[in-house]
């Protein structure tokens, strides 16, 4: 041992005659190198162990030598083996030194222990099969040492995942269709639904090592509809109905309603599925089925219906117009019928007047099948009054009413204007006294009306109960194109029936010349005027002429050219007519005129001179033929 290098300084201390000299005690250092954890690892699992020392000198060092393998294995204070291979058994040893090189080392030996099993030992195995199946699970374990031991127990949880605790662990019964095999593996028959909500835990035990498998059956089964409303449902109403369909499967079933082929409610929906029905009518009555499919049997529907019935009754109506009336003067028998839509079928009562009516002879009612008659035979004015038809089910009672009455046409006998015509004008700036009168039985009401041509109503006067009303208006410009109508209605109890109209279309003049009237007055006029011009001209020059001929031949056998006949030179140059010309006369204009009348007045032209040879028309006639071409010619 080095004295000097261990031991503290000297102290050195002067006494007269006497030298002392102290040494201080000696101490020796410590220095043990401590190993902390467990010598054993599983293969593919994580090691750790702890190297530590007692005494020394901070900063201490460390240095992890893994015995005949060459490479440095750490050098830091825990030895870390991430995944532990059978490779990673051996001697390791852990050298320690402190600030002052003292040095110490320790060693253990690493035993790897492991157990190999085809299934998961950290997760949940989850085995998917059918009801009905057959099932083995098989974990097949292989233990490093010896001494493998297994057993298996069940836990009714579904979720694997916390079955820790021995106390939701139990037996396998083994008079039940699970069993386990002399091998180590289980087998459960004919797997059923309630299999799928059991764990089932198969403990190892290898070694040192305590393994537990846990498995989970996934039971694929499709149980159809498992809760569905009656067959027959009735309800009454306005009241509320949900219809709720659901159906057990795994996978998870879909659901859909369906009223005859018409999907309700949106698309389809997973298990379960309420179709709910608010202010029931009658027209919610029908047949509603269920149908429900899985995925894992897609071809498979399954469906259930029910029969939704609704008990209702509606407001009674009376068949044929409000306007079929009994007509004074006719005997025939007369009828009027109710009828309320309902379920079940009402019981009816009729009512006149607010009074009760009872069937008798005379007017006998008939009253089945939803609907009721009341025949009068023949209808009299003491019949006359207000029928209530009353319907009564298990619902309510609900009536509608309507007036009966002899009556008599409406009949307009004095209209607003003198004359009948449809198109009446009157006078711009005018008043014009309307009167519309009109006779009718039990009541007669007059109504007259003037709308503008937007059909507006810009006048009117009504009188109820009275037969006759009168209207005096003035009429504007913006009164043109309007309609004047007299209505005449039969009026009893305050109700209207049967009307009679009378209508006219009104235009307003200006009588005394307005510049519009003038200015349109002066354009037809010119017009008229331009086409008698043009006719005229068209008569004076027409396209067709005689063609010339000789005057001989143009004039009859008692005429002067005849006597004259040997001086024809000097007649022609005499008369002026007399000039040789050619005429062509239509036959077309003279077809339907007596060819034998003298008195025709033939006129021809002559430069600017017209002519006319009246007294020998005849002749001109008499020598000619009737053609059936358009025209003829003879020279003069």
């Amino acid at each position: 041992m080095d004295c000097e290098n261990e031991r503290l300084d000297m102290v050195y201390f002067s006494v007269p005659a006497v030298n002392i000299i102290i040494f201080p005690p000696y101490i020796l250092d410590s220095f043990n190198v401590i190993l902390d954890g467990d010598h054993d690892a599983r293969r593919g699992k994580e090691f750790r162990i702890t190297c530590d020392t007692a005494g020394g000198t901070p900063p201490i060092q460390y240095r992890w030598e893994f015995v005949n393998h060459t490479s440095q294995t750490s050098t830091d204070k825990v030895l870390v083996i991430k995944n532990v291979t059978l490779q990673s058994a051996g001697e390791y040893v852990c050298h320690a030194k402190d600030s002052k090189d003292h040095r110490g080392s320790a060693s253990f030996l690493l035993t790897v222990t492991y157990l190999d099993t085809t299934d998961s030992q950290d997760h949940v195995n989850v085995i998917t099969t059918e009801q009905g199946e057959n099932v083995l699970l098989d974990p097949n374990p292989i233990c490093y040492t010896d001494g493998m031991m297994s057993n298996w127990t069940i836990a009714n949880i579904a979720d694997c995942s916390s079955t820790n605790s021995p106390s939701e662990q139990a037996p396998i019964d083994t008079s039940s269709n699970k069993h386990e095999l002399s091998n180590g593996s289980f087998v459960i028959q004919h797997v059923a639904i309630n299999d799928g909500k059991i764990c089932f835990l198969c403990s190892i035990f290898c070694g040192s090592i305590h393994a537990v498998l846990r498995y989970r059956l996934n039971v694929i089964y499709f149980n159809g509809i498992s809760h569905f409303p009656n067959s027959k449902i009735i309800v009454n109403q306005s009241s509320s109905l949900v219809l709720t369909c659901s159906a057990d499967g795994n996978p998870p079933p879909i659901v859909a309603w369906f009223k005859s082929s018409v999907q309700l409610g949106g698309n389809w929906k997973p298990s379960s599925l309420s179709y709910k029905i608010s202010n029931i009518t009658h027209e919610n009555t029908g047949v509603y089925t269920c149908k429900t499919k899985s995925t894992a049997y897609p071809n498979e529907i399954v469906s259930n219906k029910t029969s939704v019935i609704v008990q209702y009754i509606d407001k009674p109506i009376f068949h044929g117009r409000k306007d079929d009336l009994p007509q004074i003067g006719t005997k025939s028998d007369f009828s009027i019928n109710c009828t309320a839509p309902s379920f079940p079928d009402p019981t009816f009562k009729w009512f006149k007047d607010e009074k009760e009516y009872m069937s008798t002879s005379k007017h006998p009612i008939i009253s089945g099948f939803g609907s009721s008659f009341i025949t009068w035979k023949p209808f009299t004015a003491a019949d006359n009054g207000i029928y209530k038809c009353q319907a009564t089910n298990i619902i309510k009672s609900v009536s509608t009413s309507q007036a009966v009455f002899l009556y008599s046409p409406a009949k307009i006998h004095h209209y607003p204007f003198s004359s009948n015509n449809p198109v009446q004008e009157v006078e711009f700036g005018k008043y014009v006294n309307m009167t519309c009168s009109a006779t009718g039985m039990p009541a007669v009401k007059v109504k007259l009306t003037i709308k503008d041509k937007n059909m507006q109503i810009s006048n009117e006067n009504t009188a109820e109960g009275m037969n006759s009303v009168s209207l005096n208006h003035l009429f504007e410009l913006f009164d043109n194109n309007s309609l004047v109508t007299c209505t005449a209605s039969i009026v009893y109890r305050g109700q209207l029936y049967r009307n009679t109209v009378k209508s006219y279309h009104v235009i307003v003049r200006n009588m005394k010349g307005s510049p519009v009237a003038t200015g349109l007055g002066i354009f037809f006029g010119t017009a008229v005027l331009i086409v008698l011009a043009y006719v005229g001209y068209k008569r004076k020059f027409p396209k067709s002429f005689f063609k010339r001929s000789r005057y001989s031949q143009l004039d009859g056998p008692n005429s002067a050219n005849e006597r004259n006949s040997n001086d024809d030179n000097n007649h022609r140059s005499k008369a002026s007519w007399q000039k040789r010309m050619r005429m062509k006369i239509s036959v077309n204009k003279l077809r339907n005129l007596d060819m034998d009348d003298d008195d025709w007045d033939i006129q021809y032209h002559n430069g600017n001179d017209y002519h006319s040879k009246g007294e020998e028309s005849g002749g001109l006639m008499a020598s000619s033929n009737k053609t059936t071409g358009n025209t003829f010619s003879e020279n003069i």
